[in-house]
């Protein structure tokens, strides 16, 4: 995949906070809002893009990544693609709640999900090797454009797969990458490769 892009920047974006209702919980297919902490973390990301030059913008649909990226980028907000294949996994029946919940109520589930990754599949949802294979599609429909800036507002598990994707770190370890609200991760291509310059990093 490193060969997709010539040369320049790649930068991720995950959105701000999300209602107080969803936090600590698995939030992947449902549509939860910023919430006024998370729209004063997106504002805090706009000095990022006082250049527009060469940069191209990408956004997953899911309004909390779509209200990020409004906020960030203000009124230069025309350019921006939206792209279905951003979106978050899908927890299925895990949607809403959080894993102490899930492993208190359904212990064997919550083992086979530890055990099996990333061949576990989500009760209703994603199967977690499924959603690999479609960041990688998307990555590489990104990176072939070949745009010396581009970013992407998305989420945190997207951006944990694709960091494993262009670091050549296994899909095991995804979790080690600590990728908060309204955090930044830049990778940079170079010699042929992917090099971080920041990961999870707060403006």
């Amino acid at each position: 995949m490193a060969g997709y892009l010539g040369a320049g920047t790649l930068t991720l974006v995950r959105h701000g906070e999300v209602e107080e209702r969803y936090r600590g919980c698995y939030v992947g297919g449902l549509d939860a809002r910023l919430s006024p902490k998370g729209r004063e973390e997106a504002a805090r990301l706009k000095p990022l893009f006082d250049d527009r030059e060469g940069l191209s913008v990408w956004c997953s649909p899911k309004i909390r990544c779509r209200e990020t990226a409004a906020i960030a980028l203000g009124a230069g907000t025309g350019g921006v693609r939206v792209e279905e294949d951003l979106r978050e996994m899908s927890f299925g029946a895990w949607e809403g709640r959080g894993y102490a919940q899930i492993a208190a109520e359904t212990p064997d589930l919550a083992a086979e999900w530890e055990r099996t990754f990333p061949d576990f599949r989500f009760p209703g949802g994603d199967k977690v090797s499924d959603f690999i294979a479609r960041v990688r599609t998307v990555m590489e429909k990104v990176l072939s454009e070949g745009a010396r800036r581009t970013v992407l507002f998305t989420h945190g598990g997207v951006i944990r797969v694709a960091l494993c994707l262009l670091l050549g770190t296994p899909f095991e370890r995804c979790l080690a990458f600590d990728i908060g609200y309204a955090s930044v991760t830049r990778l940079r291509f170079r010699r042929g490769g992917f090099r971080a310059e920041k990961i999870g990093e707060k403006p």
